[in-house]
Formats: C-alpha cells, sequence, structure tokens
C-alpha cells in the first residue's frame, strides 16, 4: 500500500509539472524581462545622476526624481529576482513551492514593499522641509499617493515652491498594506510546507 501511494504521489507531481510547466516557464520569461527593463532603468537614472551631479549649478529637482528612479528601479529589480527565482524552483520540482526557499523569498519581498513605504515617507518629509522650511504634518492617504512627483520636485526647489507644495505630507499607504499581506502570504506557505512534509512522512 505504502508503495502504491508513493507512485501515485509520484505520478501527480509529474503530472503537476507537465501540465503547469508552460505556465511557470512563460511566468518565469516575463519576469527575466522585466528584471532587465529595471536594471536599464536604474544604470540611466544612475548615469543621469552622475551627469546633473557634475553640471552646476546642480538642478536638485531632477537629481531628486532620478535618485527616487534609481533606487524604485533597482528595489523593483531584485523583487522580481526573488520572484524569478521561487518560479525557477517550481520548474524544477512543483514541490519547491511550498519550500523554505519560496518562503524565504516571499518574505523578502514583504520586507522590500515595507521599505518602499519607508523610502517615499522619507522623499515626502525631504521634500516638504526643503520648501517649507518646518516639520511637517503628515497626511495618510490610500492609494498610491507616494513619492513627489517630477512637479513637486520643481515646486520645492522653485522661488515659489512653498505656495505650490502641499500643506501636508502624503504617506502612501499602499505598499504597507502590500508588505502585511505578502507576509501573511508566507505563513500560509509555511503552513503547507509542513503539510507536505506531514504527507511525505506518512508516505
Amino acid at each position: 500500500m505504502a508503495v502504491r501511494l508513493k507512485c501515485d504521489s509520484d505520478r501527480q507531481e509529474q503530472g503537476f509539472g507537465f501540465e503547469h510547466r508552460p505556465f511557470w516557464e512563460f511566468a518565469s520569461l516575463v519576469i527575466k524581462s522585466l528584471i532587465m527593463f529595471m536594471k536599464v532603468v536604474c544604470g540611466v537614472s544612475f548615469i543621469a545622476l552622475v551627469v546633473i551631479a557634475m553640471q552646476p549649478p546642480v538642478r536638485w529637482a531632477s537629481f531628486m526624481q532620478f535618485a527616487q528612479w534609481a533606487l524604485l528601479a533597482g528595489i523593483y529589480a531584485y523583487m522580481l529576482g526573488e520572484l524569478e527565482g521561487l518560479f525557477s524552483r517550481v520548474l524544477q520540482s512543483p514541490r519547491n513551492l511550498f519550500s523554505s526557499e519560496s518562503i524565504r523569498s516571499i518574505r523578502v519581498i514583504s520586507f522590500l514593499f515595507f521599505f518602499l513605504f519607508v523610502l517615499g515617507t522619507i522623499f515626502s518629509i525631504i521634500a516638504y522641509v526643503v520648501a517649507v522650511r518646518s516639520f511637517p504634518i503628515f497626511n495618510f492617504q490610500f492609494p498610491f499617493a507616494g513619492f513627489p512627483s517630477s512637479a513637486e520636485w520643481e515646486a520645492v526647489f522653485s522661488r515659489d515652491g512653498v505656495a505650490h507644495i502641499q500643506q501636508l505630507v502624503s504617506i502612501d499607504l499602499a505598499p504597507l498594506f502590500a508588505a502585511v499581506i505578502v507576509w501573511g502570504l508566507s505563513y500560509l506557505f509555511a503552513y503547507s510546507e509542513k503539510l507536505q512534509q506531514e504527507q511525505d512522512r506518512v508516505i
């Protein structure tokens, strides 16, 4: 009986892999393309930062905008890399979907979402303090208030920046919510891994 259960389990695993492999291969290819795009954006933004810094007077509005793009592209490239690694492990074996490596990747993605929340808040505070010269009052928004826009940075470093800058710093809660949801998903994967291990011991 144990041998038959083991064979049935192997056939199900092979069937799952054969049936879903094209999806995982396509998803992996798409993510790899996105990673390359994000790396290009990050590299171009970094080069732009160097060029702007070497041409005084420094255009601080453009500098801050490219700094945001470089950081965002770098973070998203790393995040997508973790996701692509998860897909690659599933291509090797469907059982790798619920593994300690997959759980680690999901928690890294959760941490990066939280880091985006912190980073967006810091940039928004910098924009407000530079323009208004005082400590900001916060305005929590959802979704996608996010990082200051190009227009906001231009207003911050212009002569009439105080008149155009928002009197409240908008804090984007979307990445924070995403971080909490993805972190909770990691516990679901951890529970599934535990069930998978218990099933293996029974078989």
